[in-house]
């Protein structure tokens, strides 16, 4: 959990692709580690072996990315690279930003790369998913606007097109998947899919109001999110209710009134429901 935070915090200031490689690769090895933490479960061994298969497949495609970055530019500080005004659509420095682009919406889950993020989230435990769920999808989203309004803010055109069409496949794949689902767990990943896109959204217009929709949206977000997983813990921690499937909710207002109204606002919030703060 410290290697998860000081990842975290490493991110945040991390200026140049060496720095954001090194602590990308830090933090995903303690997720790695997270996912298998049940290790009873062999539902928790699947979970955490495909994300550190599909992980190490990204990572591959990380270093190659910023490696043609490098080649391209001469350079990996963001500074120097804003500096140097010269986007054109060149294949070299087409595929690194390509490949850099598609890891990144990788680890926030963001379709059509999300096919690791319902495993996960179906066999880590509770507290771990509330982890995945917020800090470090949190700090990438933060990360990858960086990136993209600060140093390739003059390569707009493509990216924009990339995030927008991740975005929108995003919703419509998180939506309507989540219809058909049984689990709470995997119900849960699909919304954070469906979410992922509406945060990539603001990513379109260029603009200082979108960056202040982003990080509103990513506040209330995560914060819903904590919340969410926090009933849910407590549910399987205080009762003999374990929230596996939804229909174990069932008898859940007949024991708790308060509780189940509390929960109930909750998912209408993330939901999106007026005037709750998810609207």
């Amino acid at each position: 959990l410290i290697f998860v935070v000081l990842s975290a915090i490493s991110l945040c200031f991390s200026n140049e692709f060496l720095m954001i490689y090194l602590t990308i690769e830090l933090q995903s090895l303690t997720l790695y580690i997270f996912a298998t933490f049940n290790r009873n479960s062999e539902f928790s061994t699947e979970a955490g072996l495909k994300y550190f298969i599909f992980g190490g497949f990204m990572s591959c495609f990380l270093l190659l990315g910023l490696s043609l970055i490098y080649l391209y530019f001469g350079s990996i500080t963001f500074e120097l690279i804003y500096s140097i005004n010269c986007f054109n659509y060149e294949p070299l420095f087409f595929c690194g930003f390509f490949f850099v682009l598609t890891v990144f919406l990788f680890k926030v889950g963001c379709a059509p790369f999300h096919f690791w993020l319902c495993d996960v989230y179906e066999g880590s435990l509770l507290s771990v998913t509330m982890l995945f769920a917020s800090t470090p999808k949190i700090i990438l989203f933060g990360l990858l606007f960086k990136l993209c309004f600060y140093v390739l803010f003059d390569f707009n055109n493509l990216w924009s097109f990339i995030i927008g069409f991740g975005a929108i496949l995003s919703i419509i794949i998180g939506s309507v998947s989540a219809i058909y689902q049984k689990r709470v767990k995997r119900l849960f990943a699909f919304s954070t899919i469906a979410h992922t896109g509406f945060i990539l959204l603001p990513f379109l217009s260029f603009s200082l109001e979108s960056g202040k929709a982003f990080i509103f949206y990513i506040i209330i977000y995560s914060c819903l999110t904590v919340l969410l997983f926090a009933f849910l813990i407590n549910i399987s921690l205080n009762s003999n209710i374990q929230p596996k499937y939804l229909i174990n909710f069932s008898s859940l207002g007949s024991k708790n009134y308060l509780f189940a109204s509390s929960f109930c606002l909750v998912i209408l919030a993330i939901a999106g429901i007026p005037p709750l703060s998810g609207f």
